[in-house]
């Protein structure tokens, strides 16, 4: 599912790099962009992005999207799919707790939180709320599967979402801005662009990164507390292992608290080295998988049957009682999907089984 995002951030970066050169007084058309080759361009608008139904399924929950007949369009990015929440249930007590360490970190008592939990369990979702809810500088970013063979490829997310830019801006972006030295700033910049493999490769210069990398963090924390959340560390690179496992040691008198999410057994043996404050998110209980269900669907058989084959997680209540049509292709895409990757003797034929469009 990762390729699909990519095209479509690079399609968003597309039209930006048009609406900057079109402020500039460069003219030229606005694109069509098209991210399904069974849709034929003449039946896009410009400056628009057109997605066919088979990539609903894997844009909706990290893009806007709008439906448009048998069409629907890319708007912009849905950080965490905030646009289709459910609502925050369960979990006051782990947001009460981030809050309480975040409140550490801008009195200079920093600190490395450990957030584990089976897929779907509402990781991202808490550590969205947190960004959500502090004036804190929030810089997040997620390793993806495909990650882990580009050294620091999640610390140099971590970068790009601190400095404001998007996967295909120009690195050197990063000799002009939030840097403490030049020479930082030329070892992030290199970081950023192609001679990340060289900087993973030498050990000298791994040093190099990790000093510049801790210096450019603690100059974001100047002004406020910095949350720095890296999520899905079981995808992460070898580099940004080493880069995080060195800031996790040094951020204990600081502004800054280091948020990390991965899911279990893949637990990093560093972390040890940390004494982290660890959160292991446990299933939703029934009454509050109810309330999470009821506030999507108002049918009472379709919420019952839910909670029920749910186990609590809420990723899966949410494919299993879908509020809208965009909400019912991502359900049927995500069910079908892992009902293929079952063994035929493990199936039954059970229509609970299946998503259910509320009525």
């Amino acid at each position: 599912e990762e390729a699909p995002e990519r095209a479509a951030r690079f399609a968003l970066a597309v039209l930006r790099e048009h609406e900057r050169e079109r402020s500039l007084g460069h003219a030229s058309l606005p694109p069509r962009i098209v991210l399904d080759r069974n849709i034929a361009r003449t039946n896009v608008l410009d400056g628009t992005i057109a997605v066919g139904r088979a990539l609903v399924p894997v844009l909706a929950r990290r893009f806007d999207l709008l439906r448009d007949g048998d069409l629907w369009h890319l708007r912009g990015r849905s950080e965490l799919g905030a646009g289709a929440m459910s609502p925050f249930v369960g979990r006051a007590a782990e947001l009460a707790l981030l809050a309480a360490r975040l409140e550490g970190a801008r009195d200079g008592r920093g600190a490395v939180v450990a957030l584990s939990g089976e897929p779907g369990i509402g990781k991202s979702r808490l550590v969205w709320e947190l960004g959500r809810a502090t004036d804190a500088l929030f810089v997040h970013a997620r390793a993806t599967a495909d990650g882990s063979a580009r050294p620091y490829a999640l610390v140099a997310d971590l970068v790009r979402a601190a400095l404001g830019m998007s996967d295909f801006d120009d690195p050197s972006i990063a000799r002009k801005l939030r840097s403490t030295t030049p020479e930082d700033a030329h070892v992030l910049a290199r970081l950023l662009g192609d001679d990340a493999e060289t900087l993973a490769s030498n050990a000298a210069l791994r040093a190099a990164a990790t000093e510049s990398l801790w210096r450019f963090v603690v100059g974001l924390s100047r002004e406020r507390p910095v949350v720095l959340a890296a999520e899905d560390l079981h995808f992460a690179d070898a580099a940004s292992h080493d880069a995080l496992a060195a800031l996790s040691q040094r951020v204990g008198a600081s502004r800054v608290l280091l948020l990390l999410t991965f899911r279990p057994p893949h637990r990093p043996s560093w972390l040890d080295q940390s004494s982290p404050t660890q959160l292991a998110l446990p299933p939703l209980s029934p009454t509050e998988a109810q309330r999470l269900v009821r506030a999507r669907c108002e049918d009472a058989d379709v919420s019952s049957t839910a909670v029920a084959l749910s186990g609590g997680n809420p990723l899966f209540l949410e494919q299993l009682a879908p509020r809208d049509a965009i909400a019912y292709a991502v359900a049927e895409h995500v069910v079908e999907a892992r009902l293929a990757r079952l063994p035929p003797e493990s199936l039954r034929r059970d229509d609970r089984a299946r998503p259910r469009r509320a009525r």
